[in-house]
């Protein structure tokens, strides 16, 4: 459990940098294609990349497009991912969900985790046990039944 919440976190990272990228990559497409005066391609619209006649523009602008295709297969599935433990999550306390997302995956140390929710350390450590116990069991009830 504690891998799933270290990589929940990492992906939620990526997700949003994968994010960004697209939005940049759309935003350049759309600023280069108004510069140049051509009309940008849209997914429905995509020339045949086998003829022979393809301009270098049109290679570009499918190879961009080819660049969001893919970004968008992966940003969603990174969201399905996420969503997968944020479910699991909801099952929780807030309690419970803030100190296992503060200290596994947001990687903070424990006396930042303490800090943060103004608790000691030890108890802090007994509520995230009590939390992956948790999450494990109903991960194993769901897995057998």
């Amino acid at each position: 459990m504690k891998n799933l919440m270290a990589n929940y976190g990492r992906q939620k990272r990526i997700l949003d940098a994968k994010t960004l990228l697209l939005r940049d990559l759309r935003e350049k497409r759309n600023s280069v294609d108004r510069h140049v005066g051509i009309s940008s391609y849209d997914y429905t619209r995509m020339p045949n990349n086998k003829t022979s006649s393809v301009s270098s523009v049109e290679s570009i602008a499918i190879k961009y497009l080819d660049l969001e295709l893919n970004l968008e297969k992966q940003i969603r599935e990174l969201e399905y991912d996420i969503a997968y433990v944020d479910s699991l999550l909801i099952e929780l306390s807030p309690l419970h969900r803030e100190l296992l997302i503060s200290k596994y995956a947001d990687q903070n140390t424990w006396d930042v985790v303490a800090h943060k929710s103004n608790l000691s350390v030890s108890r802090c450590q007994i509520h995230c046990k009590q939390a992956l116990a948790f999450l494990e069991s109903i991960t194993t009830n769901f897995l057998t039944s």
